[in-house]
């Protein structure tokens, strides 16, 4: 696709911004995103919403935030109340891999391998990242993806932190700010 996003992994476009900051305002040192009093609303409603927290934390572990029947992730409505703008061909990642922690230095453009690179690992892995049993079963295999598709086998070692500490030095070296090593 030409916006370098493939099938359901695009975000969907956001209201405009100036319509996002009618309904919220965004605290950049704190990451939190509150509700506006609304001139159109009930006073029922401003009683109980206006000046509180808005979203909640999905199933999925991110924030997300219902605006007119919508649901809009938390990180990308911050992006675009502090930048008056979110592109919907890039990611929006979270630099220390925290889905909650959505501060503004927190927050950083990314490509989607970019993003994939900064992902925690799944529970259950019991070897350090880029490392795997090599097929005979003796030695411990390191390996990087550089990009999608292409992987860079870093050598053979006895211990599984020998090939972890390979791997990190070919994380710093190809995935530079991106590199992550839990």
């Amino acid at each position: 696709m030409a916006n370098g996003f493939q099938g359901r992994c695009a975000p969907k476009p956001l209201p405009a911004a100036e319509i996002l900051s009618s309904y919220f305002s965004y605290d950049p040192l704190t990451g939190i995103i509150v509700w506006k009093p609304q001139a159109g609303k009930n006073q029922r409603w401003n009683t109980q919403f206006a000046g509180q927290e808005a979203g909640c934390i999905a199933p999925n572990g991110y924030k997300q935030i219902r605006l007119n029947g919508e649901g809009l992730r938390y990180h990308r409505v911050a992006w675009a109340l502090l930048h008056r703008d979110c592109p919907t061909d890039v990611w929006i990642d979270h630099a220390n891999g925290d889905p909650l922690d959505n501060r503004a230095s927190n927050l950083r453009l990314a490509s989607r391998s970019e993003n994939a690179r900064n992902a925690k690992r799944r529970d259950g892995c019991r070897l350090p990242r880029g490392v795997k049993r090599h097929h005979r079963g003796v030695k411990f295999e390191a390996q990087i993806r550089t990009s999608p598709g292409k992987r860079i086998f870093l050598g053979l070692f006895d211990t599984p932190d020998a090939a972890h500490i390979a791997y990190r030095a070919a994380a710093i070296k190809y995935h530079g700010e991106f590199a992550r090593f839990d």
